[in-house]
C-alpha cells in the first residue's frame, strides 16, 4: 500500500523520482525502492514523506482509506506577479511597524532581541498574505481568462 500511495502521491504532484529523493537527502535508487515495494522507509523518513505531499502517515501507510487532502488541495493556475509580491511585501511590512508601534511586540522579552523570531512571524505572515493573494486573483478572474478550464 505504502509503495502505491507514494507513486499515486508523486505522479498527482508532478515531481519526479530525483526531485523527492533530494528533498529526503537519499539516492533516486533508494527512494525508488520505496515505490516499488523492495525496502521500506524509516519512521523519520517517513514523517518526512508524509510532511512532503501534505497527508497523514496513517494514509501513506494505507490505514486512512480516505482520499488523501492535501495541504494545497486547490491547485492554483494563478502566479502572482513581481508587482503582486512587492505589494504584499510592503503591505506585510507595514503590518510590523503598526504592531512594532501599538503594542510594542516582543516574544519573550525585546523585539530587538529577538529578531529571529520576528523575522519567521514576519514569512509566515507574507505566506498567508501571498495565499490569500492568489486565492482572490483565481475567484475574481473571469473564467474566459482562466488556464485549464474544467
Amino acid at each position: 500500500m505504502l509503495s502505491k500511495r507514494l507513486k499515486e502521491l508523486r505522479l498527482k504532484s508532478k515531481k519526479t523520482q530525483k526531485e523527492i529523493a533530494i528533498y529526503l537527502d537519499i539516492t533516486r535508487e533508494a527512494y525508488t525502492q520505496y515505490e516499488t515495494g523492495a525496502r521500506n522507509p524509516d519512521y523519520e523518513t517517513l514523517k518526512k514523506l508524509a510532511d512532503y505531499f501534505g497527508v497523514t502517515v496513517d494514509y501513506l501507510l494505507g490505514r486512512d482509506e480516505q482520499s488523501a487532502k492535501m495541504q494545497n488541495e486547490k491547485e492554483y493556475n494563478v502566479t502572482l506577479t513581481e508587482k503582486d509580491i512587492k505589494e504584499v511585501k510592503k503591505k506585510a511590512e507595514a503590518i510590523k511597524d503598526g504592531l512594532m508601534a501599538s503594542i510594542s511586540l516582543a516574544f519573550d522579552g525585546n523585539p530587538e532581541e529577538d529578531e529571529e523570531t520576528l523575522a519567521k512571524v514576519m514569512q509566515a505572515l507574507e505566506e498567508g498574505m501571498m495565499l490569500a493573494k492568489k486565492e482572490a486573483k483565481e475567484k475574481f478572474t473571469p473564467k474566459k481568462y482562466r488556464k485549464n478550464q474544467q
